[in-house]
């Protein structure tokens, strides 16, 4: 009887067999892992990669668009913080994935990138602020602040339970994320999310880095004073969430000065809360430098994608705004920076491809050779991180906000120089404003009803992107 298998066939099917091992074990180390880096409230103008004159210097942020790639063209879907992030970790428009205002809970049974990430392979953990009200769901491991947390002395919630933590919340954040990646045992390749509650309020700095601005007078931005011409909604809010002139007390770490008159109160609020935002973005700065070090000595740079960005932008007094919400610039526009060693070329500078918080699950799954699920509405910019081009990029980015916090519901469309936005409350007129952002970067002209050969084509694109 002839044996099954000839010596020279078993030899074969041997061969064949380990190259398909070898070929997976190929495939497996060609995956990255990926590092999430985001921040909360910082806005690109306060990282000195994106403007050279920022009050706060952030060498350790700047390090990665030095290695990396930085984007200029990244923009919210929705300032504010928790609709935000719920639209990112989706890959949908707050409408669909049910999360529209802060005080809403996500749904955690949807489709999220992280559970996806999980099917790829990938072991996933996150640390700091989730914000969503519900469970954290597709991670391996996770360790959350409860809604807004606090700074000092952090309780942190887990799928093990509650601890109380001694210090910092940023330090505790980058602590916490170097002890999981000391001690995972786990050989898959992985993603790792920092999800930092800093700058935003309250303002609670160390020491150290409170004293570094304590005395610091900053000029105030040449829009301070605005007046709010041609925007009629801006000028009529009430804004005690946005505006410096009517900004609430629980936003200091200090008392309101006695007898102090209108326009006296506006530049103490001003100075007095840049204080304590900048003091909070040196401290966040220096604590991605912990970090990123922590990768260098540990060889895990090699083979890793750290991704920088912000939850929403930030207004530094423009218009004599702070806070977010509102659909123009420093409050859309979100910093983007991307490291990936040995495939991005370092010092490189995206300023044509408009890029959405919808599009970070379908990047983080490409990195992953994974597929998004076909619920998600962003899409990779892996191609455009490999300098691979896009012939079918996207022409406009979508925004929609729900009115909260003395700030009407609008939406509207941002191209690569025009903004369109659309102000209706579904009682009253509806009230339009358009912006040339080549000519008019501050948006300090509406150009509704002035001819512009554009205002028509914008219309109709809001009405096929409106979600």
């Amino acid at each position: 009887m002839k044996p099954f298998l000839s010596n020279t066939g078993f030899v074969r099917i041997a061969c064949l067999l380990l190259c398909v091992l070898k070929s997976s074990m190929v495939f497996a180390a060609k995956r990255p892992n990926i590092i999430f880096i985001l921040a909360d409230d910082h806005s690109a103008s306060a990282m000195t990669c994106y403007n050279s004159n920022s009050f706060v210097k952030t060498p350790h942020i700047d390090r990665l668009a030095k290695e990396g790639m930085r984007f200029k063209l990244c923009f919210a879907v929705d300032s504010l913080c928790a609709p935000s992030r719920a639209a990112l970790i989706s890959g949908r428009y707050p409408r669909l994935n049910g999360f529209k205002r802060i005080g809403d809970h996500f749904d955690g049974s949807q489709p999220t990138f992280p559970k996806l990430l999980q099917k790829a392979g990938y072991e996933t953990a996150l640390f700091g602020k989730w914000h969503l009200l519900s469970t954290p769901t597709g991670f391996d491991h996770w360790e959350v602040i409860k809604d807004q947390g606090r700074y000092k002395n952090p309780i942190l919630f887990s799928e093990n339970g509650k601890t109380k933590q001694k210090g910092h919340l940023t330090e505790i954040i980058t602590d916490r994320s170097i002890h999981w990646l000391k001690t995972r045992s786990s050989k898959q390749p992985f993603c790792l999310m920092l999800h930092h509650k800093a700058p935003h309020t309250p303002h609670q700095a160390p020491p150290l880095y409170a004293k570094r601005f304590s005395h610091v007078v900053f000029p105030e931005p040449k829009t301070f004073n605005d007046t709010f011409a041609g925007r009629a909604h801006l000028r009529k809010s009430r804004g005690r969430y946005s505006k410096f002139s009517n900004i609430t007390h629980d936003h200091f770490n200090k008392k309101v000065p006695p007898g102090i008159d209108a326009a006296a109160f506006k530049s103490w609020g001003y100075q007095t809360f840049y204080r304590g935002y900048f003091a909070l973005v040196a401290h966040l700065d220096d604590e991605v430098g912990r970090f990123l070090a922590y990768l260098d000595e540990s060889g895990l740079s090699k083979n890793t994608v750290v991704i920088y960005c912000s939850d929403n932008g930030f207004f530094l007094g423009d218009h004599g705004l702070f806070n977010k919400m509102w659909m123009y610039e420093p409050s859309m526009h979100l910093p983007l920076l991307v490291r990936w060693p040995g495939t991005v070329k370092p010092g490189l500078v995206d300023d044509s491809h408009l890029i959405s918080i919808l599009d970070f699950g379908p990047t983080f799954l490409d990195l992953a050779h994974a597929k998004p699920h076909t619920a998600f509405q962003g899409k990779s910019f892996v191609p455009l991180l490999k300098r691979a081009g896009s012939s079918k990029w996207r022409d406009a980015i979508y925004y929609r906000y729900y009115d909260q916090f003395d700030v009407p519901a609008h939406d509207g469309i941002r191209t690569k120089r025009y903004k369109l936005i659309r102000f209706n409350d579904g009682k009253k007129k509806t009230d339009w404003e358009l912006f040339d952002l080549k000519k008019d970067p501050n948006e300090l002209h509406n150009l509704i009803g002035r001819g512009n050969k554009n205002e028509k084509r914008l219309r109709k694109w809001l009405k096929t992107k409106s979600q």
